[in-house]
């Protein structure tokens, strides 16, 4: 084996030698830099007015910019979007666990009140369920049926899903299996 001779040493460690003196300088300046806050450590390069946050307590202003936002939110949830007529019904998801049936519905209108009822019926037999409705951003929902399947016969039934808010109406109706 070969051992390097001087000759072929010395650009290695004259090229470390610059390497190490060149991180030496760049970190003495950081340091510096850092402890007299010059760049890039300036408080202005650092943080701007825009990114402080406000940690005050709000002013009145904004409590009642607040206050006037909810109470416009609540306004608008509460105020069906559709007014003295029928609105349309979807049954969304029927599903079957191995305790309950469960129905969901979709309401094309936007309202906190009413009421869903669920009529299932099968040779002469009824089973009836109400449930109240719960507002999302551009529609509502039925807040959901869930029927224990001890009241259930196996089969096929009726179903039938009316709301009813005031003026407001629908009515949807599919058949559904029960295993």
């Amino acid at each position: 084996m070969k051992t390097p001779n001087k000759k072929n040493r010395s650009p290695v460690i004259i090229t470390s030698l610059l390497i190490l003196g060149l991180l030496l300088v760049l970190g003495g300046y950081t340091a510096i830099a850092y402890r007299n806050h010059f760049w890039p450590f300036h408080p202005e390069a650092v943080q701007t007015s825009a990114d402080k946050i406000d940690l005050n307590p709000p002013t009145s202003e904004q409590i009642n910019t607040g206050k006037d936002i909810k109470n416009a939110a609540q306004d608008a949830a509460n105020q069906p979007t559709i007014q003295g007529s029928q609105v349309d019904l979807t049954i969304t998801s029927v599903n079957q666990s191995s305790t309950s049936l469960q129905i969901r519905t979709l309401i094309q209108a936007t309202t906190n009140n009413g009421t869903c009822s669920l009529t299932l019926t099968k040779n002469g037999s009824t089973v009836t369920r109400t449930a109240s409705v719960q507002a999302a951003a551009s529609s509502s929902t039925c807040e959901g049926f869930d029927i224990p399947l001890n009241e259930l016969s196996a089969g096929k039934w009726q179903m039938t899903i009316k709301f009813n808010s005031g003026s407001i109406n629908g009515e949807v109706s599919q058949e559904v299996s029960v295993n």
